[in-house]
């Protein structure tokens, strides 16, 4: 069960892990940046072994990561990833880094995890999978029931997707994106099960809550999870730049097929904070890409709030 702490990100978090070149290799240090930008990952652990600059032995047991922009050099650690033991060598992929991204995150989150968000930045957190996406051949993948919390300390901005985009600032309890192929007349879909995933946002936490999935594409298919909101968020939306709480159970974006789950949003009890409660799908559907939903039996409970509530879809369009 991995612990990823973002609590102390200077800046906004983003999912990047591919290999872009080498910084240090022994045998308890393997240390790469990324593509640009070049962020700066530190595996931690024993016995790594390589062939040149591959690695082909060892065991990890933390990660580090040190975020870079314009403003923020190297030298400080912004995420942390604790209580893994996995190997070295499924981590990078020097020959194909596209795919090694993807394959890092499904081995460091493999489990029931637990995820704490930057306290005065944003990012995208998901609990399990970066990306889901049949080829040549169907692919089902399940996901753990994990935690996630955000107490933010600053105000981040809050989007209501449009056209097939998801949020930027965003805490997902299974996969970022979920796509399957139309391969002449075959269809090959991706299939996500949700975990029962549970959410705790407060303060001035402007985080898009999903349940499950963020974008569902074509030919996907998402089994919801028994997920869990709760918001205690203070946010003034009307002297704070607009901002508002965003709670959705299933899938951000839907051009699928989602079957909901039986999820429960709590939204908060502080007076002036705008929250939107969504049961299942906020985007379903988009210009010629129908999609389909089945809603699921959710609770959603607005409290005190200023509070827009839909029981199944926010949005649809065909």
């Amino acid at each position: 069960m991995a612990l990823l702490d973002a609590t102390n990100a200077e800046i906004a978090f983003t999912p990047m892990a591919a290999f872009g070149s080498l910084v240090e290799a022994d045998t308890t240090i393997y240390s790469w940046l990324t593509p640009n930008p070049a962020h700066q990952i530190r595996a931690l652990g024993t016995g790594f072994t390589y062939s040149g600059n591959t690695p082909t032995g060892g065991t990890v047991t933390s990660i580090t990561f040190d975020l870079i922009d314009n403003t923020h050099p190297y030298g400080f650690t912004d995420v942390t990833i604790t209580g893994i033991s996995v190997p070295l060598a499924d981590l990078v992929n020097l020959s194909d880094p596209a795919a090694g991204e993807v394959r890092f995150w499904d081995v460091i989150l493999s489990g029931n995890d637990t995820i704490r968000a930057p306290l005065a930045a944003g990012g995208k957190f998901f609990g399990d999978f970066l990306s889901v996406q049949a080829t040549l051949a169907p692919v089902a993948r399940t996901g753990g029931d994990d935690v996630f919390y955000a107490e933010n300390t600053s105000l981040i901005r809050t989007t209501l997707s449009r056209g097939g985009e998801g949020s930027p600032h965003a805490l997902i309890g299974d996969a970022a994106t979920v796509n399957g192929t139309l391969s002449g007349s075959f269809i090959w879909n991706a299939t996500v099960t949700g975990g029962a995933d549970e959410f705790f946002v407060s303060k001035k936490a402007g985080f898009t809550v999903i349940g499950d999935v963020q974008v569902a594409g074509t030919y996907a298919i998402v089994n919801g999870g028994d997920d869990t909101v709760t918001s205690t968020i203070n946010i003034i939306s009307a002297t704070e730049g607009n901002r508002f709480g965003l709670y959705v159970g299933d899938v951000e974006v839907n051009l699928g097929l989602v079957n909901g789950g039986r999820d429960t949003i709590r939204g908060s009890n502080f007076a002036f904070a705008n929250e939107y409660i969504i049961g299942d799908v906020l985007e379903n559907g988009d210009v010629g890409a129908p999609a389909t939903l089945n809603g699921g039996r959710d609770v959603l409970l607005g409290r005190a709030g200023q509070d827009i509530i839909a029981g199944d879809v926010f949005r649809m369009q065909a």
